[in-house]
């Protein structure tokens, strides 16, 4: 595989990330409204495409053997050096406790009320939990329509967008990474 634009994947990793923290937020101050049905797709398919790619330039960064075109986040967090996730997870530690105007819903449209109601607590997560449960939320969102029984979608924003700032702030330590910024005001 020829070398990849490290430039352009990490421009396009924080325009995503912005925009997920914009819509994230405003899926906190709709979550009463109908008008979450148009704004959390937006958000989720933003959010878990910022992850994909920034788990993709520590990919390439660290040349690491195997790239296929993964998608798959929990897949893509697997296969990084141990250190660089054991770094990862400090600082996710530090900032977990941080709100950030974000929250986790569970979004369910579907002909069986029963899946609505479960005891999962998807605000406690460790990031390999968090990875797991969001991996293919991009593709599930996005081809919803397509399950004529419906489906239940649960988020955690918040977890999301600290589990991307964690990445940007160990390659920022690093000097690897001056760019890009991406910062809940």
């Amino acid at each position: 595989m020829s070398k990849p634009n490290i430039e352009m994947l990490l421009h396009s990793a924080k325009g995503f990330a912005e925009t997920a923290l914009l819509e994230a937020r405003k899926v906190t101050e709709e979550i009463d409204s109908t008008a979450i049905w148009s704004i959390a797709p937006k958000a989720i398919v933003n959010m878990n495409f910022s992850a994909e790619l920034f788990l993709k330039f520590i990919w390439f960064h660290y040349e690491i053997e195997g790239y296929s075109r993964i998608h798959f986040l929990d897949a893509l967090y697997e296969k990084i050096p141990d250190k660089i996730k054991l770094e990862i997870e400090s600082e996710f530690s530090k900032r977990r406790n941080q709100k950030l105007g974000l929250t986790s819903v569970k979004l369910c449209f579907e002909n069986d009320p029963k899946n609505m109601n479960d005891d999962k607590d998807i605000d406690n997560l460790s990031i390999e939990e968090l990875l797991k449960l969001h991996s293919n939320s991009f593709v599930e969102w996005r081809y919803h329509f397509e399950k004529p029984q419906g489906c239940c979608i649960e988020y955690n924003f918040r977890l999301m967008f600290i589990f991307i700032q964690s990445i940007i702030s160990v390659f920022n330590s690093k000097g690897i990474l001056n760019e890009p910024k991406v910062k809940a005001p």
